[in-house]
């Protein structure tokens, strides 16, 4: 986007109430930090009038300066972390945002008595925040940023993303073809990639040159290498590392390979399902529990569509994010769709950091990829520029085609908005619901979908087999129309909530819907495919049911 002129682009908002752990900066000035960086990143933001600023437009017949942004200011990141944490002190006692930015102005010299570098940079953020206050007021009530956050959003201080020189955050993903294997991998160097592996730990004799790539949004500091390591044999277990070749070198990780056939009663496919799953402490269960199914053989894949790490554009977030899901996704195939949590940047960190089948053509935004002969898995887009529900035309097309190809028994597709769901107190909600069913329901049901995967609501629910909003049938025997399931519970710092189910399309059982924090389990074995939900505290099962083609 930033690419065209006058593009515009809006903030990303959960339109959730404060919760009791809201983040410790006030609402105007972790919106005020968003406005700066997408305009310091050349793109429009609308205000209240209907002009734009940012993105080389103009405010009342001129370019706006923008903290630090435009120059003219000297702070150090130690500096502006100062100047953030002494405005939310002075300015952040509830009062709402035009009255903030009033005091803040009247208070630059008090507060920074000493220091005219501060003095400037204070009084930078109050005039150039004036005339789009009360935009901005609105747009932000769940971020997770801190002060460096907000000083690394305006470019001010640098994200770096690594703990060490050495290679981290490697994760795994299938390709678009099943004996090639995709792995990604952060290190804070601008260094060769290599992957080197091979059927044993002390026996890595294949190895591959790794592209490389890197951003700069929110003051991050890094480099994404991808690898292929090609030729593999199906069911087959191999070891890898990754690193720059020569004497900086990750851990040597395995994965199996799919073996040939998988999603039989003699071998099914076993999938994780998550979504909405965030970096801080209310996942831990849940990657505990994805991580002992990996460690114990248990799962072949893990499907994560949407809201991946709840970074909202901090880069830092990523980066803990794919450490603490290391443990699993560098050894189970790791297939994603963007969520709204991803929106930042115009889904920057999403597009970089993953690498999907077909990537190439639709930068990991969707897809399909075929799991043995019989399993046809779609990764669908639910995402806008604008933070609501949307699909393009080119991806309804992509799908359409896609579907219409003979063969998969079974037709399984995902994305991270939901087409059904009861709850509707969340973002764009029963909204985009509807915009969803009228572009693309037609589409999965006439293509032979039975399973749609959806988050973005943070609990679980199933529905009964529906077709525009009507159920088919009242059991999932041999079903004819697709079974919508929301599973957006994996846990995240906004919490989850309830479904209340009494739809037409709602089952009786009151397991089919539940706030827990949990995920789910899908194996398929021939034409029976089993879905478990799970508590992630402990692993058992609250809901199950069996769907038959």
């Amino acid at each position: 986007l930033s690419r065209r002129p006058r593009v515009v682009i809006y903030l990303h908002v959960t339109r959730m109430p404060p919760r009791a752990h809201a983040p410790p900066l006030s609402v105007a000035f972790a919106s005020l930090a968003a406005l700066c960086a997408l305009c310091r990143f050349g793109v429009a933001v609308p205000l209240p009038d209907g002009s734009l600023m940012g993105g080389g437009s103009q405010v009342n017949g001129k370019v706006p300066e923008l903290p630090w942004a435009a120059g003219g200011g000297n702070a150090s990141c130690g500096e502006c972390i100062e100047v953030v944490d002494a405005i939310h002190t002075c300015c952040s006692n509830g009062t709402s945002g035009a009255a903030t930015i009033a005091k803040l102005g009247a208070e630059c010299h008090t507060l920074f008595p000493t220091s005219p570098s501060k003095v400037a940079v204070c009084e930078r953020i109050a005039n150039s925040s004036v005339e789009m206050i009360e935009f901005i007021e609105k747009e932000a009530t769940s971020l997770g940023w801190e002060s460096s956050s907000l000083c690394a959003a305006v470019g001010e201080c640098e994200v770096t993303c690594c703990t060490s020189s050495l290679p981290e955050q490697v994760h795994i993903s299938l390709s678009d073809h099943p004996e090639v294997m995709t792995v990604m991998w952060t290190t804070l160097d601008d260094t060769p990639g290599v992957v080197e592996w091979g059927p044993s730990a002390t026996d890595l004799g294949s190895r591959s040159a790794a592209t490389q790539d890197t951003y700069t949004q929110f003051g991050w500091r890094g480099y994404l290498h991808t690898a292929a390591m090609s030729n593999l044999s199906a069911g087959a277990t191999y070891f890898y590392r990754v690193g720059d070749g020569v004497n900086m070198w990750s851990q040597v990780f395995s994965f199996s390979t799919l073996p040939l056939g998988v999603g039989t009663s003699e071998r099914p496919l076993r999938v994780a399902s998550i979504a909405d799953m965030g970096t801080g402490p209310e996942s831990d269960d849940t990657v505990r529990q994805v991580i002992q199914l990996a460690e114990g053989g248990q799962i072949d894949l893990v499907i994560h569509n949407g809201d991946i790490s709840y970074a909202d554009g901090n880069m830092a977030v990523w980066d803990g994010f794919f450490r603490k899901i290391e443990p699993y996704a560098s050894r189970i195939p790791l297939l994603t769709t963007p969520g709204n949590h991803e929106f930042w940047f115009n889904f920057t960190a999403y597009r970089k950091r993953f690498a999907m089948p077909s990537r190439s053509a639709t930068d990991s935004m969707y897809y399909r990829v075929d799991v043995g002969g019989a399993i046809r898995l779609f990764g669908m887009n639910t995402e806008s520029v604008l933070d609501v529900a949307a699909m393009a035309p080119a991806q309804v097309d992509f799908l359409k085609a896609e579907l219409a190809a003979e063969g998969p028994v079974w037709k399984i597709a995902y994305g991270h908005r939901p087409f059904y769901c009861s709850n509707t107190g969340g973002n764009d909600i029963p909204a985009g619901n509807a915009v969803l069913r009228k572009r693309a329901e037609d589409v999965l049901d006439s293509g032979g979908v039975s399973i749609v995967l959806s988050g973005h609501v943070h609990d679980y629910e199933r529905t009964l087999p529906t077709k525009n909003g009507v159920p088919t049938q009242t059991d999932y025997v041999n079903v004819t129309a697709p079974v919508y399931i929301v599973n957006g519970a994996a846990g995240n710092r906004e919490g989850n909530d309830h479904a209340p189910g009494g739809a037409p399309w709602s089952p009786a059982a009151p397991s089919s819907r539940s706030h827990a924090v949990s995920f789910g389990l899908i194996t398929i074995e021939g034409r029976a495919l089993h879905y478990e939900q799970r508590y992630s505290a402990n692993g058992s099962v609250f809901d199950n049911f069996t769907v038959t083609v």
